[in-house]
């Protein structure tokens, strides 16, 4: 792909760019043009419950450091978060075993839960998110509205924040899968499940569905402000730590 992006890149997009584009000038979490551009491709392929605006994106080097960034925002020193993900936060991974069980379908959130109490009861683990990626690399599989609404309210059950790595949402061939194809976390409305807002994010970014893995683009999603506040204090040292290493 990439002699098409390049292509597209040169005779389309490169002459709507000023020379702010080639610098921090609004600063490292993303232009609001770029923002912008980000929240209406998510109106438009997401289908989100909420409206999403420029307010509620915050771009960081890749998704791999948004998962970092989620972390040493929601968990301290010995917390723990749900399914895989190792980052410098210091929190402990807490992996599920679905018992032969679809970890896509419903009954998968009784394991989770399952998991959540012996972390919290016998281990003095206080879990503070879950992580899922849908759809689910390396198994290409997306996660249906049922699974989507079980795990919105578990989470809600237990007051933790759930975080959707939606990266490859649109590299999905529908009609080669088994369910309804790509549902985004954002588009099911959590006052219809009882879910506090506050618990939801989605990671996207510009590396799989784009093919543009070298722009380093990776944004977060969320209707909690304090929560992107936090994440925007600490994104710029991730993004010069990452460039650095």
């Amino acid at each position: 792909m990439q002699d098409v992006i390049l292509d597209y890149i040169r005779t389309r997009a490169a002459s709507g760019l000023d020379r702010t584009s080639l610098t921090y000038h609004e600063g490292p979490f993303g232009s609001r043009r770029l923002r912008e551009a980000m929240a209406k491709l998510i109106t438009t392929y997401f289908y989100p419950a909420s409206p999403i605006t420029s307010d509620n994106i915050l771009f960081t080097s890749s998704v791999t450091s948004l998962n970092a960034v989620c972390a040493l925002c929601l968990t301290d020193p010995n917390d723990g978060i749900l399914l895989d993900l190792s980052v410098p936060s210091g929190c402990q991974l807490i992996y599920t075993s679905f018992q032969g069980d679809d970890p896509s379908g419903p009954s998968a959130v009784i394991q989770y839960e399952e998991a959540f109490l012996k972390a919290r009861d016998d281990d003095g683990v206080s879990v503070r998110a879950l992580l899922i990626c849908n759809p689910h690399n390396p198994l290409g599989r997306c996660y249906p509205r049922e699974t989507l609404e079980a795990l919105l309210q578990f989470c809600q059950k237990y007051q933790i924040h759930i975080i959707s790595d939606e990266v490859y949402a649109l590299s999905v061939y529908e009609e080669n899968t088994s369910t309804d194809g790509f549902i985004s976390l954002l588009s099911i409305e959590p006052a219809n499940n009882g879910v506090n807002p506050a618990l939801i994010h989605v990671l996207y970014g510009m590396s799989k569905d784009f093919a543009a893995a070298g722009l380093r683009l990776g944004c977060l999603i969320s209707q909690n402000q304090n929560f992107l506040q936090a994440a925007l204090s600490i994104s710029n040292y991730l993004t010069s730590a990452r460039q650095c290493g």
